[in-house]
């Protein structure tokens, strides 16, 4: 697992002063020792030790930019932690899925173009949408969300209701796709570019086909 050059002189591993700051003010590394956005930089750098780069367990960092912040030599890390982790063998990068991985798996059945999914049976008679609109309402995945975290009490189609309510009581009646996919943001961000832009595709071609003009989501 080497990172080419043009990642390296694109995320500016390089500059790296191996000063420290970015692990120091890691959330992770505080709790493990075995984690250092610094580590990672510097030998990521160098195309070195890639089996160290696995070993120091690229998906836990969250991603947050506090490395991004606070880096004097402006390094890119979070985006480096996303090259490194395109660079993973499948099979690797689905070890590390959080959640047994069946929010992946989830993603990618949806890359299927025979899918049919059933997403719209939580709209009720108190909620306005409509075929015409100029608005479309990407609702994204919170009713896969309210299955899988029912063990927890976790609703939330309640964001999708409450969102609607506000946009009808402002006279937005939006269009909502009964066969809208995962905007994909966790495939991109676990280095899953294919089934990311295979998402992307789908719901951009969805979104030209809707006519819509302005797109709202709060998911």
């Amino acid at each position: 697992m080497q990172l080419d050059l043009k990642q390296i002189r694109e995320t500016k591993a390089f500059y790296c002063l191996e000063c420290g700051k970015c692990t120091g003010t890691c959330p992770v590394a505080v709790h493990s020792n075995s984690f250092s956005p610094r580590r990672i930089s510097a030998q990521s750098s160098h195309n070195s030790h890639p089996a160290s780069l696995v070993q120091d367990n690229i998906f836990a960092c969250l991603t947050c930019q506090q490395c991004d912040e606070i880096c004097p030599s402006d390094i890119k890390i979070i985006d480096l932690m996303r090259f490194l982790r395109q660079h993973l063998e499948p099979e690797k990068r689905q070890e590390s899925c959080s959640h047994g991985g069946i929010l992946d798996s989830i993603c990618q059945i949806m890359t299927s173009p025979t899918l049919n999914q059933n997403r719209l049976d939580w709209l009720n008679g108190d909620l306005k949408t409509s075929a015409n609109s100029d608005w479309l309402y990407f609702v994204g995945c919170l009713p896969y969300f309210d299955t899988l975290f029912s063990d927890i009490e976790v609703d939330t189609l309640n964001i999708a209701k409450s969102s609607l309510k506000i946009m009808n009581h402002y006279g937005i009646e939006p269009q909502l796709l009964a066969n809208e996919k995962c905007c994909g943001h966790d495939m991109f961000w676990n280095g899953d570019m294919d089934t990311f832009s295979q998402l992307a595709k789908s719901n951009l071609e969805m979104f030209a086909a809707s006519g819509a003009k302005k797109i709202i989501t709060s998911c």
